[in-house]
């Protein structure tokens, strides 16, 4: 299990930091990873960061991504807008059968621009029934244009959610299913540093050298009153 590496709290932030060692014994998984995960929570928001290290000291490198599937509560899916950011571009990642539903969601490879999810309409569908995503995008301009990332859920009457992205992290996931299969009202954003099947199609996958390590950090802010988040 992970264990407790520090704890604090004052007038400015809270933090808690949580780590767990792979003993390297795992065959599916057979590498000695430490992963650190540093939670902060402050007025200005929460943030995440996470630092892997590779704690051979010789051999070869080990795979590595990271991601976070955060889902943010509206009043109803149906009448929420999603945003990605409008500094880059985005590609829709294709799947198996081309269906968000009828697929095991793996990629396949090829990409299409995609030019939906700006913020200027609602999810659609109706309360009970949203219009169902379960797809992944990756941004398409480089860290030196667009170096921090953000993708808002937004609905009238109540806070924006705002889930910002450092420059590891290049892929997203956006969920709408929460309704029909969990029967509730949330949107789920998923930070990627890496795609879905990474470890197959190596898209984003970090192979960290014997005493390499790899950090990457992400958050959420809220803009707006009456936050639900």
């Amino acid at each position: 299990r992970m264990r407790e590496v520090e704890h604090r709290s004052g007038t400015e932030e809270a933090v808690l930091v949580l780590a767990y060692d792979f003993d390297g014994e795992d065959p599916g998984y057979p590498f000695k990873l430490s992963v650190q995960l540093k939670y902060t929570l402050s007025a200005k928001g929460f943030a995440v960061t996470t630092t892997a290290k590779n704690r051979a000291v010789s051999g070869g490198p080990l795979p590595f991504y990271n991601s976070w599937h955060s889902y943010f509560a509206v009043p109803e899916i149906a009448q929420a807008t999603v945003e990605l950011d409008r500094c880059s571009g985005w590609n829709h990642i294709s799947v198996t059968n081309g269906s968000n539903l009828y697929s095991d969601l793996i990629p396949t490879g090829e990409t299409t621009p995609f030019k939906g999810l700006d913020g200027s309409a609602p999810i659609g569908g109706t309360r009970d029934e949203p219009t169902y995503y379960d797809d992944e995008f990756k941004a398409t301009a480089s860290t030196q244009e667009c170096p921090f990332l953000t993708v808002k859920v937004k609905q009238t009457g109540v806070a924006s959610a705002v889930l910002w992205m450092d420059p590891s992290f290049r892929w997203v996931q956006i969920y709408t299913g929460t309704k029909i299969n969990m029967g509730r009202q949330a949107i789920a954003v998923e930070a990627m540093s890496g795609q879905c099947d990474s470890w197959n199609n190596m898209q984003g996958i970090r192979l960290l050298q014997a005493g390499e390590s790899w950090s990457g950090m992400f958050g959420v802010t809220l803009e707006g009153m009456h936050a639900v988040v």
